[in-house]
C-alpha cells in the first residue's frame, strides 16, 4: 500500500514539485546544486522508500545541474547516491523494513518514526556539510536556474505535503499505519486536480497502481523467504549460537559488540535487500546486543540503518553503481566516494 501511495503522489506532480522547490530553495549559489540534491533526496525519499528509485530519479533531472556547476562526474554520482540511499531511512515510509521492526517490539508505528527523526537529521546534516567542503575543492560555480520564488511555490503547490502529515496525523489518532495511508493515498488522489497539469486521469492511475505493484512485487517474495529463515534459526536454536559468539569476541565490552554487529550486518547487507539483511540480522545481533545492555529498541534501529547502509558498502553497492550509469563515472570510484559521503552515517 505505500508503494502504491507513492506512485500516487508522483503521478499526481509532488515529484517536481519537491525538485523544483529544492531548486529555488537552494539552487542560487556555488554550493547549491549540491544542496539542492541533498534536500531533493530527502523529500522524494519520503514517499519513495527505495534508494536506488530514487537515486536514479534524482539522477536524470540533477546530473545536468551538477556537471553546469562543475562537479567531476565520480563526486557528482556520490552526491547521487548518498541522497539517494536517504530515502530509506526518511520517515514516514522508510522501507518495508520499518514496518518489521514496529511488529517485531509490538510498538506503535509512529513511534518508530520518532526513533527514526534524529539520525535521518543528522545523515543529511552530515552529507551538506561534506558538499559544502567539497564545493570549495572542486571550486564548483553557480548555476543560472529560472525558478520561482520558494515561497510562491509553497503557496501554490504546498498542499503536497499535506497527504504526508496526514499519514502522521491519523497514527497519531490510532489507526493502523495501512488504513493510515490509503486515506492519505485518497487525499494525494483528490489533491491532483488542484493543477490540471497533474490530474489522475485514467490512464496515470493505471500507470500508477502498475508502478505500486511492481515495487511490492520486489518486496512481498524478500519478506516471505526472510520468515522462513527467521523461523528456522529461532527454533533451532542457530540464532542464539551466534549471539553468544558475537558476545564471547567481544568480552561483554558493548562498543566491540557494535563493531562486530556492524560488520556482521554489512556483510549480510553485500548479498541480500535491506529488508532481509534487517530480518536475519535482527534474530541473529539483537540478543547480542541486548545482553550487552542496549535496550531493544536502540538495537532494532542501530541494525536497520547498518542494513541501510550496505546499500552503499564496497564492493557491491547498488546505488553508486546506478549513480555511476547516469553520470558516466567509474563504478568503483563512484562507490568509494559516495561512502565517504556517507560516513558520518557509519560513524
Amino acid at each position: 500500500l505505500f508503494t502504491i501511495y507513492g506512485a500516487v503522489l508522483a503521478a499526481s506532480g509532488a515529484t517536481r514539485f519537491f525538485i523544483d522547490l529544492s531548486f529555488a530553495a537552494f539552487g542560487q549559489s556555488p554550493a547549491g546544486p549540491g544542496r539542492t540534491v541533498t534536500l531533493s533526496g530527502f523529500l522524494l525519499g519520503t514517499v519513495s522508500g527505495s534508494g536506488v528509485a530514487t537515486t536514479v530519479t534524482l539522477g536524470g533531472i540533477s546530473w545536468p545541474l551538477l556537471k553546469k556547476a562543475g562537479y567531476p562526474k565520480e563526486a557528482g554520482g556520490g552526491v547521487l547516491a548518498a541522497a539517494g540511499i536517504g530515502a530509506i531511512m526518511s520517515p514516514p515510509t522508510l522501507g518495508a523494513a520499518a514496518f518489521i521492526i514496529a511488529e517485531l517490539l509490538q510498538v506503535s508505528y509512529l513511534e518508530v518514526l520518532i526513533w527514526a527523526t534524529i539520525p535521518t537529521i543528522l545523515y543529511y546534516l552530515g552529507i551538506i556539510l561534506a558538499i559544502e567542503m567539497d564545493a570549495r575543492r572542486h571550486k564548483t560555480h553557480t548555476v543560472a536556474i529560472e525558478t520561482q520564488s520558494p515561497w510562491k511555490l509553497l503557496l501554490r503547490f504546498g498542499y503536497h505535503f499535506s497527504s504526508l502529515a496526514a499519514i502522521v496525523f491519523f497514527l497519531v489518532l490510532g489507526y493502523t499505519p495501512f488504513r493510515a495511508v490509503v486515506y492519505a493515498t485518497v487525499l494525494a488522489f483528490l489533491l491532483s486536480f488542484l493543477e490540471r497539469r497533474s490530474w489522475m486521469t485514467p490512464r496515470r492511475i493505471w500507470s500508477a497502481l502498475a508502478q505500486g505493484a511492481t515495487g511490492a512485487l520486489s518486496v512481498i517474495p524478500v519478506m516471505a523467504v526472510a520468515g522462513i529463515i527467521v523461523g528456522v534459526m529461532t527454533l533451532t536454536g542457530l540464532a542464539l549460537r551466534l549471539a553468544g559468539i558475537i558476545v564471547d569476541f567481544s568480552n561483554g565490552n558493548v562498543v566491540l559488540t557494535a563493531l562486530f554487529s556492524a560488520a556482521v550486518v554489512v556483510l549480510l547487507g553485500l548479498a541480500v535487500p535491506v529488508t532481509a539483511s534487517f530480518i536475519i540480522s535482527f534474530v541473529v545481533i539483537s540478543p547480542a546486543l541486548q545482553q550487552g545492555g542496549v535496550e531493544p529498541f536502540a538495537s532494532a534501529m542501530f541494525i536497520f540503518y547498518y542494513a541501510v547502509l550496505s546499500e552503499v558498502s564496497p564492493p557491491t553497492a547498488l546505488s553508486p553503481f546506478a549513480a555511476a550509469a547516469i553520470t558516466g563515472g567509474k563504478p568503483v570510484k563512484t562507490m568509494w566516494l559516495t561512502w565517504k559521503y556517507t560516513l558520518p552515517a557509519f560513524l
